[in-house]
């Protein structure tokens, strides 16, 4: 049902029907055949290949998109990434065949299946598309620390509930989505001198403003610790780590769980 569906989708938008067609009906082998539609399709995309910035604009955009966490439209894709501002509409505007996204509606893939092929090296060992989720998230968990530079003391006070919903709508999404969203992009990265010197500024800085503003959203019970022990599992892989760092972060943990009874609450701390 999928490749049918791409295909027809092809063959509709496709200047040069015969052609298509007599390559789609090669393979008979399921997957084989679905992989070999996801290529002519990538392939008649409206997309330079061959430029390396499109290239790596390409796995950027579309790995935020796999990620498959909170979904974004493409202007808020284009905040949280820092990249020119349509440029990740421009992108997808040419990937209508595999991904739904305007300016106004959330980034989604249409069928799992087509993230499962992007990201497979056996099954597209030196296709141009192929992502490196891991060298990514590197690059996503970056935009996320520098998003929640942001924070700070007393943004979210407390309100009422008849407030609340119109409040956490106006807090930019680039900022909820890294609050609730670093810790996976930092377990899927390569480690990196880099984000541990970020990882360090945030814990340091930047952390009891995060976890008010889980409070706030009542997301701490669940968002906080499980963000902790990402954050202690990825800094343990490196030899070189600084035993400070590791001790703060282990630190914060009966400090989150100490919170628990309040974290159905609206409150600020202080």
């Amino acid at each position: 049902f999928i490749w049918a569906v791409l295909a027809i989708d092809l063959l509709q938008k496709g200047v040069m029907p015969i052609m298509t067609i007599t390559e789609l009906a090669a393979n008979k082998k399921p997957i084989e055949k679905l992989d070999d539609t996801y290529k002519i399709a990538l392939n008649s995309a409206n997309i330079e290949w061959t430029d390396s910035h499109t290239k790596q604009r390409f796995s950027l955009l579309l790995s935020l998109i796999l990620s498959n966490r909170m979904l974004l439209n493409s202007r808020e894709i284009d905040q949280l990434l820092e990249v020119g501002e349509d440029e990740s509409i421009i992108m997808f505007e040419n990937l209508q065949s595999f991904l739904s996204c305007t300016v106004e509606h959330p980034a989604h893939i249409l069928h799992k299946s087509f993230a499962s092929y992007l990201q497979s090296p056996a099954r597209i060992p030196s296709e141009p598309w192929y992502i490196d989720t891991a060298k990514e998230n590197q690059i996503i968990i970056r935009h996320c620390f520098i998003a929640m530079r942001e924070l700070s003391f007393n943004n979210y006070r407390s309100i009422s509930e008849v407030e609340k919903e119109a409040t956490v709508g106006e807090i930019p999404k680039r900022i909820l989505y890294s609050a609730l969203h670093w810790a996976e992009h930092l377990r899927g990265a390569m480690f990196s001198e880099d984000n541990l010197g970020a990882l360090r500024l945030f814990l340091n800085e930047r952390i009891l403003f995060w976890f008010e503003l889980l409070l706030y959203l009542r997301e701490a019970s669940q968002v906080a610790s499980r963000s902790i022990i990402h954050a202690i599992r990825w800094t343990s892989v490196s030899a070189t780590i600084q035993i400070s760092l590791l001790e703060l972060i282990k630190v914060c943990r009966p400090t989150i769980r100490s919170y628990r009874p309040f974290c159905k609450m609206p409150m600020r701390l202080h």
